[in-house]
């Protein structure tokens, strides 16, 4: 009897390593400048997306002060009803446009299959 069998061999390659490594290191210093002096803002910061839209001035966010902390703004925002749907803006240009967003029930369509938003 002849038996015959395949093994799997790796072989690293330790340029890609090296590589990979060095281009990791050089995002990671290009990125942390982006967080110097986030204590000097005045209260704790997350990424909750509320807080990045309410940092973006959001309209349906209107309400309490734009440094407000998460708890302020929910008291006084979080009982609004909301909806998402499609919005149509510029009714005063010449080609009004539809975005998705979200706003109030009441200004909200359904949005169809296929449709493209800005």
């Amino acid at each position: 009897m002849n038996q015959t069998s395949t093994i799997i061999e790796y072989h690293s390659d330790i340029r890609f390593l090296v590589v990979s490594t060095v281009f990791t290191l050089a995002f990671i210093m290009m990125i942390i400048p982006t967080f110097i002096g986030w204590w000097e803002l005045g209260r704790t910061i997350t990424l909750d997306l509320t807080e990045i839209a309410k940092a973006f001035d959001a309209p349906l966010l209107k309400g309490p002060g734009s440094n407000a902390c998460l708890e302020k703004l929910f008291d006084t925002i979080g009982r609004r009803e909301v909806g998402l749907g499609e919005v149509e803006c510029g009714a005063d240009t010449e080609v009004p446009r539809k975005q998705l967003k979200l706003a109030s029930p009441d200004e909200v369509t359904m949005s169809k299959a296929g449709s493209v938003y800005e």
